[in-house]
Formats: C-alpha cells, structure tokens, sequence
C-alpha cells in the first residue's frame, strides 16, 4: 500500500518492526509462563502416576491458567499492539495521498535518486571557477 520509498514509509516499517518485537516478547512471556506452569503440573503429577491414577485434579486450574494466558497474550497482541498498527497505517495512507496525487515529497528510490545532485552532476554557477 502506498509509496514504500517516502521518508513516512520509512520510519513507518521502523516502527512497525517494533510492534512486531513486543508482540514477540509477549508471546515469549506468555509462553514461559505456560511452560513454567507445565512443569510444576508434571511435579505435582508424579504421585497420582506412581499410583497409576489419573490425572490429579490441579491439572484443572492449569487448563484455566494456560486459557487466559492464552487469551491474554492475543488480547494484547492483536488488541492493544494490533491496533497500534491499525492506527499507523490509517496514518501512513493519509500521508501516501499527496504523494499519490502530487508526488510530494518523492519517494527516497524515485525522483529524488536520479536527480542530477545524487548522480554527482552540479550544475555550473555562472560566477567562480
């Protein structure tokens, strides 16, 4: 969507590799968290196995604490961070328009690339050497 060589695009595909940072680091919480719960649920099993039993009742309340984990880390992610990007792209697509239209300001791989300045060539002043 949008000119992808414009500054805003630029700082846009910054910020937007940012919210995919913290969406990682929150999905590795909520898995740590899981993961931990896991192993304390494999402790608390080892007697009920022993006896061949089946599974102890607390593997319950896990069930319920890996959900809303679960839940919590999606309610965040694709909430709070998802909307964030949401909204950031409703603001990149206003700033594309005059771009669109006009073609303010050129994008950093266009116009402005080929410009006699970024190819080396200076015009002559008529005064000077």
């Amino acid at each position: 969507m949008g000119d992808q060589g414009t500054p805003h695009r630029v700082v846009d595909q910054v910020l937007d590799g940012l919210v995919g940072g913290a969406q990682g680091v929150v999905s590795g919480i909520g898995g740590g968290l899981t993961g931990a719960g896991e192993m304390v649920q494999r402790g608390l099993d080892q007697p009920w196995k022993m006896m061949n039993g089946p599974e102890q009742p607390m593997r319950a309340v896990d069930r319920l604490l890996d959900g809303t984990v679960h839940a919590a880390t999606v309610a965040i992610n694709q909430g709070v961070l998802g909307s964030l990007k949401a909204e950031g792209e409703a603001v990149q697509s206003a700033l594309d328009h005059p771009s669109q239209q006009v073609g303010i300001p050129p994008g950093l791989g266009g116009t402005l690339a080929r410009s006699p300045l970024a190819m080396g060539r200076f015009p002559r002043l008529p005064f000077g050497r």
